[in-house]
Protein backbone atom coordinates (compact mmCIF):
# COMPACT_ATOMS: atom_id res chain seq x y z
CA UNK A 1 0.00 0.00 0.00
CA UNK A 2 1.47 3.93 -1.05
CA UNK A 3 -0.15 6.74 0.45
CA UNK A 4 0.01 10.22 -0.89
CA UNK A 5 -1.64 13.34 -0.60
CA UNK A 6 -2.78 16.33 -2.41
CA UNK A 7 -2.65 14.62 -5.59
CA UNK A 8 -3.41 16.01 -8.70
CA UNK A 9 -5.43 13.30 -10.47
CA UNK A 10 -5.08 15.19 -14.08
CA UNK A 11 -2.44 11.80 -14.64
CA UNK A 12 -4.83 9.66 -13.84
CA UNK A 13 -8.28 10.12 -15.71
CA UNK A 14 -8.31 9.82 -19.62
CA UNK A 15 -9.93 13.44 -20.20
CA UNK A 16 -7.40 14.89 -18.55
CA UNK A 17 -9.47 16.70 -15.87
CA UNK A 18 -7.67 18.64 -13.31
CA UNK A 19 -8.52 18.02 -9.82
CA UNK A 20 -6.88 17.37 -6.64
CA UNK A 21 -7.22 14.02 -3.86
CA UNK A 22 -6.69 14.72 -0.07
CA UNK A 23 -5.28 10.99 0.04
CA UNK A 24 -4.36 8.54 -3.22
CA UNK A 25 -3.65 5.24 -1.97
CA UNK A 26 -2.72 2.74 -4.24
CA UNK A 27 -4.12 -1.02 -3.29
CA UNK A 28 -1.57 -3.34 -4.15
CA UNK A 29 -3.15 -6.26 -2.10
CA UNK A 30 -6.27 -6.37 -1.02
CA UNK A 31 -5.48 -7.01 2.40
CA UNK A 32 -4.68 -3.28 2.08
CA UNK A 33 -8.67 -2.55 1.89
CA UNK A 34 -8.69 -4.54 5.68
CA UNK A 35 -6.28 -2.15 6.92
CA UNK A 36 -7.68 1.08 5.48
CA UNK A 37 -10.86 -0.11 7.08
CA UNK A 38 -9.51 0.03 10.96
CA UNK A 39 -8.35 3.26 10.39
CA UNK A 40 -10.31 5.59 12.75
CA UNK A 41 -11.56 8.08 10.76
CA UNK A 42 -12.40 5.84 7.64
CA UNK A 43 -16.47 5.22 8.25
CA UNK A 44 -16.70 9.60 8.04
CA UNK A 45 -14.40 10.11 5.46
CA UNK A 46 -16.28 9.88 2.09
CA UNK A 47 -13.94 7.52 -0.63
CA UNK A 48 -14.55 6.41 -4.61
CA UNK A 49 -12.44 3.96 -6.44
CA UNK A 50 -9.91 4.85 -9.27
CA UNK A 51 -8.89 2.08 -11.73
CA UNK A 52 -8.31 2.97 -15.31
CA UNK A 53 -9.61 6.42 -15.17
CA UNK A 54 -11.36 5.98 -18.81
CA UNK A 55 -14.90 6.18 -17.70
CA UNK A 56 -14.55 8.98 -15.16
CA UNK A 57 -15.25 13.23 -14.98
CA UNK A 58 -14.07 15.00 -12.53
CA UNK A 59 -15.69 17.72 -11.43
CA UNK A 60 -14.12 19.18 -8.34
CA UNK A 61 -11.43 18.30 -5.75
CA UNK A 62 -11.90 15.11 -3.72
CA UNK A 63 -11.57 16.10 0.10
CA UNK A 64 -11.30 12.11 1.03
CA UNK A 65 -9.97 8.79 0.11
CA UNK A 66 -9.58 8.04 -3.60
CA UNK A 67 -8.30 4.53 -3.74
CA UNK A 68 -6.29 3.37 -6.96
CA UNK A 69 -6.78 -0.07 -7.45
CA UNK A 70 -3.03 -1.89 -8.51
CA UNK A 71 -2.63 -5.32 -7.88
CA UNK A 72 -1.56 -7.58 -10.54
CA UNK A 73 -1.45 -11.33 -11.19
CA UNK A 74 -3.24 -14.04 -13.64
CA UNK A 75 -3.61 -17.43 -13.28
CA UNK A 76 -5.29 -20.68 -14.75
CA UNK A 77 -6.83 -22.38 -12.16
CA UNK A 78 -9.18 -24.83 -14.14
CA UNK A 79 -9.78 -25.99 -17.27
CA UNK A 80 -12.23 -28.68 -19.23
CA UNK A 81 -12.74 -29.99 -22.66
CA UNK A 82 -14.18 -26.78 -23.21
CA UNK A 83 -12.99 -24.13 -21.29
CA UNK A 84 -10.11 -22.57 -19.10
CA UNK A 85 -10.92 -20.81 -16.25
CA UNK A 86 -8.88 -18.08 -15.15
CA UNK A 87 -8.62 -15.58 -12.17
CA UNK A 88 -7.28 -12.07 -12.77
CA UNK A 89 -5.97 -9.47 -10.34
CA UNK A 90 -8.38 -6.15 -10.72
CA UNK A 91 -5.56 -3.96 -11.72
CA UNK A 92 -4.28 -5.46 -14.42
CA UNK A 93 -4.89 -3.15 -18.08
CA UNK A 94 -7.68 -4.87 -19.94
CA UNK A 95 -5.66 -4.99 -23.31
CA UNK A 96 -2.82 -6.38 -22.24
CA UNK A 97 -4.95 -9.27 -20.08
CA UNK A 98 -7.39 -9.73 -23.61
CA UNK A 99 -3.81 -10.27 -25.61
CA UNK A 100 -1.94 -12.48 -22.98
CA UNK A 101 -5.31 -14.96 -23.12
CA UNK A 102 -5.17 -15.09 -27.04
CA UNK A 103 -1.62 -15.78 -27.09
CA UNK A 104 -2.32 -18.36 -24.35
CA UNK A 105 -4.67 -19.72 -27.31
CA UNK A 106 -8.04 -18.66 -25.56
CA UNK A 107 -10.44 -16.81 -27.58
CA UNK A 108 -14.13 -15.07 -26.17
CA UNK A 109 -12.43 -11.66 -25.49
CA UNK A 110 -10.92 -10.67 -28.94
CA UNK A 111 -14.31 -8.43 -30.02
CA UNK A 112 -13.52 -6.64 -26.39
CA UNK A 113 -9.50 -5.59 -27.46
CA UNK A 114 -8.31 -2.08 -26.76
CA UNK A 115 -10.69 -1.21 -24.57
CA UNK A 116 -9.00 1.28 -22.26
CA UNK A 117 -9.43 0.37 -18.59
CA UNK A 118 -8.42 -2.33 -15.84
CA UNK A 119 -9.38 -5.68 -15.25
CA UNK A 120 -11.61 -4.76 -12.24
CA UNK A 121 -13.36 -1.84 -13.86
CA UNK A 122 -14.59 -4.15 -16.42
CA UNK A 123 -17.64 -5.87 -14.97
CA UNK A 124 -19.05 -2.38 -13.16
CA UNK A 125 -19.50 -0.92 -16.34
CA UNK A 126 -20.26 -4.50 -18.40
CA UNK A 127 -18.11 -3.27 -20.98
CA UNK A 128 -19.13 -4.28 -24.48
CA UNK A 129 -18.19 -3.99 -28.23
CA UNK A 130 -19.18 -5.54 -31.22
CA UNK A 131 -21.29 -7.83 -30.14
CA UNK A 132 -19.85 -8.97 -26.94
CA UNK A 133 -20.26 -7.73 -23.67
CA UNK A 134 -18.23 -8.58 -20.66
CA UNK A 135 -21.00 -10.84 -19.18
CA UNK A 136 -20.65 -13.50 -21.93
CA UNK A 137 -17.44 -14.68 -20.41
CA UNK A 138 -17.93 -13.19 -16.54
CA UNK A 139 -17.61 -16.19 -14.05
CA UNK A 140 -17.71 -14.50 -10.57
CA UNK A 141 -15.39 -11.67 -9.01
CA UNK A 142 -13.93 -11.01 -5.35
CA UNK A 143 -14.99 -7.99 -3.90
CA UNK A 144 -14.49 -6.30 -0.96
CA UNK A 145 -17.63 -4.49 0.91
CA UNK A 146 -15.60 -0.66 1.70
CA UNK A 147 -18.34 -0.05 4.65
CA UNK A 148 -17.55 -3.23 6.56
CA UNK A 149 -14.02 -3.80 5.57
CA UNK A 150 -15.67 -8.11 4.43
CA UNK A 151 -14.53 -9.57 1.52
CA UNK A 152 -17.19 -11.54 -0.37
CA UNK A 153 -17.52 -14.09 -4.08
CA UNK A 154 -19.73 -12.24 -6.09
CA UNK A 155 -21.28 -14.61 -9.40
CA UNK A 156 -22.23 -13.18 -12.21
CA UNK A 157 -26.04 -13.80 -11.14
CA UNK A 158 -25.26 -11.68 -7.97
CA UNK A 159 -23.05 -8.80 -9.92
CA UNK A 160 -26.84 -8.46 -11.77
CA UNK A 161 -24.95 -7.48 -15.32
CA UNK A 162 -27.20 -5.39 -17.84
CA UNK A 163 -26.20 -3.11 -20.54
CA UNK A 164 -23.67 -0.84 -19.35
CA UNK A 165 -24.81 -1.30 -15.93
CA UNK A 166 -24.12 -4.08 -13.06
CA UNK A 167 -24.78 -3.85 -9.27
CA UNK A 168 -21.88 -2.12 -8.56
CA UNK A 169 -23.25 1.01 -9.91
CA UNK A 170 -26.70 0.52 -8.19
CA UNK A 171 -27.47 2.21 -4.82
CA UNK A 172 -27.10 -0.32 -2.62
CA UNK A 173 -26.26 -1.06 1.28
CA UNK A 174 -22.74 -1.95 0.37
CA UNK A 175 -19.87 -0.11 -1.69
CA UNK A 176 -17.74 -3.00 -3.41
CA UNK A 177 -14.17 -2.97 -4.48
CA UNK A 178 -13.56 -5.59 -7.30
CA UNK A 179 -10.19 -7.01 -6.31
CA UNK A 180 -10.38 -10.20 -8.48
CA UNK A 181 -12.22 -11.19 -11.33
CA UNK A 182 -12.68 -15.11 -12.66
CA UNK A 183 -13.35 -15.41 -16.84
CA UNK A 184 -14.79 -18.53 -18.90
CA UNK A 185 -12.75 -18.57 -22.08
CA UNK A 186 -13.28 -20.82 -24.84
CA UNK A 187 -10.68 -23.42 -25.48
CA UNK A 188 -11.62 -23.74 -29.00
CA UNK A 189 -12.46 -20.58 -30.98
CA UNK A 190 -16.62 -19.35 -30.91
CA UNK A 191 -16.30 -16.21 -32.93
CA UNK A 192 -18.81 -13.36 -32.90
CA UNK A 193 -18.60 -11.55 -35.94
CA UNK A 194 -21.96 -10.09 -36.73
CA UNK A 195 -21.48 -6.52 -35.87
CA UNK A 196 -21.06 -3.50 -38.60
CA UNK A 197 -18.02 -3.21 -39.73
CA UNK A 198 -16.57 -6.41 -38.24
CA UNK A 199 -19.12 -8.16 -40.24
CA UNK A 200 -18.00 -6.51 -43.18
CA UNK A 201 -14.58 -6.87 -43.10
CA UNK A 202 -15.00 -11.01 -42.32
CA UNK A 203 -17.51 -11.25 -45.17
CA UNK A 204 -14.78 -10.20 -47.32
CA UNK A 205 -11.97 -12.40 -45.84
CA UNK A 206 -14.33 -14.99 -46.33
CA UNK A 207 -15.23 -14.34 -49.78
CA UNK A 208 -11.82 -15.12 -51.06
CA UNK A 209 -11.50 -18.05 -48.61
CA UNK A 210 -9.40 -17.20 -45.48
CA UNK A 211 -10.46 -18.63 -42.55
CA UNK A 212 -10.30 -16.02 -39.51
CA UNK A 213 -8.80 -16.66 -35.86
CA UNK A 214 -9.45 -14.92 -32.67
CA UNK A 215 -6.24 -12.83 -32.97
CA UNK A 216 -7.15 -11.65 -36.24
CA UNK A 217 -11.04 -10.65 -34.83
CA UNK A 218 -8.65 -9.10 -32.39
CA UNK A 219 -6.49 -7.15 -34.76
CA UNK A 220 -9.40 -5.89 -36.76
CA UNK A 221 -11.65 -4.73 -33.68
CA UNK A 222 -7.90 -2.87 -32.48
CA UNK A 223 -8.08 -1.13 -36.28
CA UNK A 224 -11.18 -0.12 -36.66
CA UNK A 225 -11.21 1.51 -32.82
CA UNK A 226 -7.89 3.24 -34.02
CA UNK A 227 -9.52 4.86 -36.79
CA UNK A 228 -13.00 5.67 -35.15
CA UNK A 229 -11.61 6.98 -31.25
CA UNK A 230 -9.87 9.59 -30.76
CA UNK A 231 -6.35 8.58 -29.11
CA UNK A 232 -6.60 9.94 -24.86
CA UNK A 233 -2.70 10.38 -25.23
CA UNK A 234 -3.21 12.53 -28.37
CA UNK A 235 -6.89 14.12 -27.55
CA UNK A 236 -7.78 13.24 -24.13
CA UNK A 237 -11.58 11.71 -23.88
CA UNK A 238 -13.53 9.29 -21.68
CA UNK A 239 -14.80 7.18 -24.77
CA UNK A 240 -18.32 6.84 -25.54
CA UNK A 241 -20.01 9.57 -23.88
CA UNK A 242 -23.61 9.11 -23.75
CA UNK A 243 -25.11 5.55 -23.54
CA UNK A 244 -27.14 4.32 -26.76
CA UNK A 245 -30.92 4.28 -25.63
CA UNK A 246 -32.82 1.39 -24.88
CA UNK A 247 -36.70 2.17 -26.49
CA UNK A 248 -40.02 0.41 -27.46
CA UNK A 249 -40.55 -1.46 -30.63
CA UNK A 250 -43.40 1.29 -30.75
CA UNK A 251 -41.26 4.31 -30.59
CA UNK A 252 -39.20 2.77 -32.92
CA UNK A 253 -41.86 3.07 -35.51
CA UNK A 254 -42.95 6.44 -34.74
CA UNK A 255 -38.82 7.78 -34.95
CA UNK A 256 -38.80 5.96 -38.98
CA UNK A 257 -40.77 8.38 -40.29
CA UNK A 258 -38.96 10.67 -39.45
CA UNK A 259 -36.04 9.21 -40.34
CA UNK A 260 -36.07 6.08 -42.06
CA UNK A 261 -33.00 4.99 -41.94
CA UNK A 262 -32.24 5.31 -38.18
CA UNK A 263 -29.41 3.08 -36.80
CA UNK A 264 -31.00 0.31 -34.00
CA UNK A 265 -30.08 -2.80 -32.62
CA UNK A 266 -32.60 -5.49 -31.76
CA UNK A 267 -32.28 -6.95 -28.23
CA UNK A 268 -32.88 -10.40 -27.07
CA UNK A 269 -36.52 -10.34 -26.05
CA UNK A 270 -37.30 -8.66 -29.15
CA UNK A 271 -39.67 -6.12 -27.71
CA UNK A 272 -37.37 -3.17 -27.26
CA UNK A 273 -34.08 -2.11 -29.38
CA UNK A 274 -31.11 -0.02 -28.61
CA UNK A 275 -30.26 3.04 -30.29
CA UNK A 276 -27.08 4.49 -31.84
CA UNK A 277 -26.43 7.58 -30.18
CA UNK A 278 -23.70 8.48 -32.45
CA UNK A 279 -26.24 8.57 -35.15
CA UNK A 280 -28.92 10.31 -33.52
CA UNK A 281 -26.21 13.36 -32.38
CA UNK A 282 -24.78 13.26 -35.97
CA UNK A 283 -28.11 13.90 -37.37
CA UNK A 284 -28.77 16.37 -35.04
CA UNK A 285 -25.71 17.93 -35.76
CA UNK A 286 -23.25 17.50 -32.87
CA UNK A 287 -20.65 16.15 -34.56
CA UNK A 288 -17.30 18.38 -34.81
CA UNK A 289 -19.36 21.10 -32.81
CA UNK A 290 -17.02 22.98 -30.06
CA UNK A 291 -17.66 24.57 -27.16
CA UNK A 292 -14.37 26.37 -25.93
CA UNK A 293 -11.82 23.77 -24.82
CA UNK A 294 -14.36 20.72 -25.03
CA UNK A 295 -16.39 19.27 -28.01
CA UNK A 296 -17.29 16.56 -29.98
CA UNK A 297 -14.68 14.81 -32.09
CA UNK A 298 -14.68 14.90 -35.80
CA UNK A 299 -14.31 11.77 -37.17
CA UNK A 300 -16.90 10.43 -34.22
CA UNK A 301 -19.79 12.34 -32.93
CA UNK A 302 -20.25 10.16 -29.30
CA UNK A 303 -16.97 10.55 -28.19
CA UNK A 304 -16.48 14.30 -26.70
CA UNK A 305 -12.55 15.54 -25.64
CA UNK A 306 -10.65 17.87 -24.38
CA UNK A 307 -9.15 20.29 -26.75
CA UNK A 308 -6.76 21.27 -23.38
CA UNK A 309 -7.73 23.09 -20.02
CA UNK A 310 -11.00 21.76 -19.74
CA UNK A 311 -12.87 21.27 -16.30
CA UNK A 312 -15.18 19.15 -15.80
CA UNK A 313 -17.90 21.84 -15.01
CA UNK A 314 -17.16 22.21 -19.08
CA UNK A 315 -17.48 18.74 -20.00
CA UNK A 316 -20.79 18.85 -18.16
CA UNK A 317 -22.36 21.68 -19.39
CA UNK A 318 -21.93 20.87 -22.82
CA UNK A 319 -23.42 17.26 -21.98
CA UNK A 320 -26.90 19.18 -20.02
CA UNK A 321 -27.09 21.21 -23.75
CA UNK A 322 -26.79 17.88 -25.66
CA UNK A 323 -29.48 16.01 -23.57
CA UNK A 324 -31.90 18.77 -23.62
CA UNK A 325 -31.86 19.05 -27.30
CA UNK A 326 -32.36 15.44 -27.95
CA UNK A 327 -35.30 15.03 -25.54
CA UNK A 328 -36.71 18.07 -27.43
CA UNK A 329 -36.44 16.94 -30.91
CA UNK A 330 -36.74 12.85 -30.31
CA UNK A 331 -38.41 12.62 -27.18
CA UNK A 332 -35.57 10.38 -25.90
CA UNK A 333 -33.38 11.01 -22.40
CA UNK A 334 -29.82 10.39 -22.76
CA UNK A 335 -27.50 9.01 -19.80
CA UNK A 336 -24.35 10.28 -19.43
CA UNK A 337 -21.97 7.01 -19.85
CA UNK A 338 -18.71 7.93 -17.97
CA UNK A 339 -19.00 7.85 -14.05
CA UNK A 340 -19.30 11.54 -12.73
CA UNK A 341 -17.39 12.14 -9.38
CA UNK A 342 -18.45 15.20 -7.64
Amino acid sequence: MRIRHDVDLQPYNTFALSAYAATLVDIHHPADLTILHQQSNWSTTPRWILSGGSNLILTQDWSGYVLKIANLGKKLIYEDDQFGYWQVAAGENWHEWVQFSLAAGYSGLENLSLIPGTVGAAPVQNIGAYGVELADTFVECEATDLATGKTALLTRLMCRLGYRDSIFKQVTDQQWVITQVTFRLNKQPQLNIRYGELKTWADAMLQIGQSLTPLMVSEQVCAIRRKKLPDPQQLPNAGSFFKNPIITQAQLEALKIQWPDIIYYPIKAGKSVKLAAGWLLERLGWKGYRQGPVGFHEQQSLVMVNYGGARGSDVLALAQQVQAHVLQEVGIALEIEPKIID
